[in-house]
């Protein structure tokens, strides 16, 4: 978990409670074998298909929007 809080500069804490909520279903904690008290965290097979569902969803959008947004076609 360190190593999430770090690349995404994000607190202990939030990151802790965000995983210990998506522990039920879509992640599960492994050991570790650099540090016994921060366990890893992998995908479980529900969670694989979440994240998969997400990106597949965000790959649509622009098809469904029309395309990328540009420049010129973006709010100021």
């Amino acid at each position: 978990m360190a190593k999430v809080r770090c690349t995404q500069s994000l607190s202990r804490q939030f990151v802790q409670r965000t995983v210990n909520d998506a522990a039920a279903d879509l992640v599960e904690f492994q050991p570790n074998p650099l540090h016994q008290r921060s366990p890893l965290i992998a995908l479980t097979p529900a969670g694989t298909s979440a994240i998969t569902a997400a990106i597949r969803r965000e790959h649509a959008l622009p098809r469904r929007t029309g395309g990328a947004p540009t420049p010129k076609s973006a709010p100021a």
